[in-house]
């Protein structure tokens, strides 16, 4: 990429490549030192600064502080940058790490995560494909494999991996529409679309859709319970 780059001019990298110095690329590994480094200033500073796990500031207060952001007129180096940054976000931003802080749905990430984190979205690898993943494929592979044996499944098991626990509901619940679909109502969704009759079997009925999920999971009263109650306590166990 070098030898493409350094044969134009400055004025002509200007029109060829703007902003060429925030892409991530080998001539500007200097730049993402710098970056990568004022990054962890930040984030060491919000570990050292927090002694609580919210500031208590209120939206009316810190909407206040949006008003007067131009974002035509973005901030000239990152010192600007991470002191805008921590004004309206890193000193206000709840501390999942800090002990008294009441786990609801978010828990402190560990050290490895973060780290891995800093280089996946660094390369930016995409796992759609093959020839866009390589070993990242074989990773996530391995990784579902394993956790498969672990809970116990048998090797006809299979997994995904998600974006969080709302992803992970709903891959859950569209995996047991499809069961639903293809035991009680004989119709593979995946190959025919929906069934065009939707009474069949109490489809659209929710008293003996709910009898039949009953069937279908065994543990649905303890989930619907447990749904319940995180919803009226705010807790997620």
């Amino acid at each position: 990429m070098n030898t493409v780059i350094t044969g134009h001019t400055a004025a002509e990298k200007e029109t060829l490549f703007p902003n060429l110095e925030n892409l991530f690329c080998d001539i500007n590994i200097h730049e993402y030192q710098n970056a990568m480094h004022r990054t962890q200033q930040s984030v060491i500073a919000f570990l050292e600064d927090t002694h609580q796990p919210f500031s208590g500031v209120s939206p009316k207060e810190l909407r206040k502080q949006f008003e007067y952001i131009d974002l035509n007129s973005p901030p000239v180096s990152y010192e600007e940058l991470f002191d805008e940054v921590n004004e309206l976000y890193t000193q206000h931003a709840v501390a999942f790490h800090h002990p008294k802080y009441v786990a609801h749905l978010n828990c402190p990430v560990v050290i490895p995560a973060v780290a891995a984190e800093a280089m996946i979205s660094a390369i930016n690898s995409s796992l759609d494909t093959w020839d866009q993943s390589a070993g990242g494929t074989l990773m996530e592979q391995k990784l579902i494999e394993w956790t498969c044996n672990e809970i116990g499944f048998d090797t006809s098991s299979d997994g995904i991996f998600t974006n969080g626990g709302s992803q992970s509901n709903l891959m859950g619940m569209l995996l047991a529409r499809d069961h639903f679909s293809v035991k009680y109502l004989h119709h593979n969704i995946k190959k025919t679309d929906f069934p065009k009759k939707r009474t069949v079997s109490g489809f659209l009925f929710p008293k003996r859709l709910t009898s039949a999920f009953r069937r279908v999971l065994p543990c649905w009263d303890l989930v619907s319970r447990q749904s319940l109650r995180s919803r009226q306590t705010g807790l997620s166990v």
